[in-house]
């Protein structure tokens, strides 16, 4: 090859290279928050759980239904989630059905401790 056509392809290489790295270093930047996501809930709420012996047995699910249903009288529970990972239990609640089909952002939820049935935290609900 030609000394100028071994500097033309390096040019070639070398900006192509510079525009794929900016798409890669996007893709790295915006890809990390979703993989380290639990690890960044963690990291900026961290929960509270009470300390247990090993093998704690859970609440029933009646009691911690029970409770949402006392500190939002009149809604209804549209869904209850368990959580793997941690000890913790998500009740979900809106005002009515029609009102989650209408705005789904109407549903609210009130966070358990799956052990001792504490309350972890619950936002406000909407509307």
């Amino acid at each position: 090859m030609k000394a100028r056509s071994l500097r033309r392809w390096q040019w070639i290489h070398t900006w192509s290279s510079l525009v794929c790295t900016v798409f890669l270093l996007l893709i790295c930047l915006t890809g990390l928050p979703l993989i380290f996501g639990e690890e960044i809930d963690h990291l900026l709420d961290p929960p509270h759980y009470t300390v247990l012996p090993t093998g704690a047995p859970r609440t029933s699910l009646d009691r911690l239904t029970s409770q949402a249903r006392a500190l939002f009288p009149g809604q209804v529970i549209t869904s209850i989630f368990m959580d793997d990972d941690e000890p913790q239990v998500y009740v979900w609640m809106a005002p009515s059905f029609a009102a989650v089909q209408a705005d789904p952002g109407m549903m609210h939820f009130i966070r358990f401790d799956a052990r001792t049935g504490q309350m972890l935290g619950r936002p406000k609900p909407a509307g």
